[in-house]
């Protein structure tokens, strides 16, 4: 059998393996898209100016074009962000407030999610900041499920497992909360579900526009670039 802190450390290499597998697989979801949206540009470019067309006039105007699209589509994200981001933190003072009625746990920014230093007498000091999580019950198992605070998290949490494994379970869940009578207003309950729920989806569209936001910069950039390439050459 294993004693606490050997579980405790399996526990923390798990998460760690989750974390570092997500942000590997988002990383290369962005640049594939992010590369593809600019071989896109590029081949609009191309069939748009043909031989007979490549005048000033028609180089510019396709540029500003395309640069008017992708200020409409940063101005739309950011405008979804600013929100999501406000409903987030609206939904954390209630689940602290009203749902837990805990003292709030807050993580301090200035502090990354693990640290390693090696100090002057040659020993390794080790840091790990571990946010609080809600158990849930689904019937069959147990889930656990993360409570972000601030916006580092929303990155250096398994976000997408922690979206997922809550949309999967829904209806597990509430079949589970109606059979076993199980405190509604709890933070295990069905008011912590949701609000965990609605927490982690808006962490979604947050990035999801955070990301769109990127895109709309890239294009804006990238016409800018073909714009004068085509210009000049």
């Amino acid at each position: 059998m294993l004693d606490k802190k050997a579980k405790e450390e399996l526990r923390k290499k798990a998460f760690f393996r989750k974390v570092k597998r997500e942000k590997r697989i988002v990383a290369i979801f962005v640049i594939l898209s992010f590369a593809l949206l600019i071989w896109v540009l590029s081949f609009i470019f191309k069939q748009a100016i043909s031989d007979g067309e490549h005048n000033l006039s028609n180089i510019i105007s396709l540029g500003a074009i395309i640069a008017t699209f992708g200020a409409a589509l940063l101005a739309v994200a950011q405008v979804i962000e600013r929100d999501k981001y406000d409903r987030i933190l609206r939904n954390i003072d209630i689940y602290y407030k009203d749902i837990s009625k805990e003292k709030p746990w807050r993580r301090w920014q200035f502090l990354n999610r693990t640290s390693r230093l090696r100090i002057y007498n040659n020993n390794v000091v080790e840091t790990t900041l571990q946010n609080p999580d809600v158990t849930f019950d689904v019937g069959s198992h147990e889930i656990e499920v993360y409570l972000p605070t601030v916006l580092e998290d929303f990155y250096d949490l398994p976000a997408f497992e922690c979206y997922f494994v809550m949309a999967k379970n829904k209806k597990y869940f509430l079949t589970n909360a109606i059979k076993t009578n199980i405190d509604l207003d709890g933070p295990s309950g069905y008011m912590g579900w949701c609000c965990l729920y609605d927490i982690w989806k808006s962490v979604m569209l947050f990035r999801l526009s955070r990301y769109i936001t990127k895109a709309g910069i890239l294009i804006i950039l990238s016409s800018i670039m073909f714009t004068v390439y085509y210009i000049l050459f």
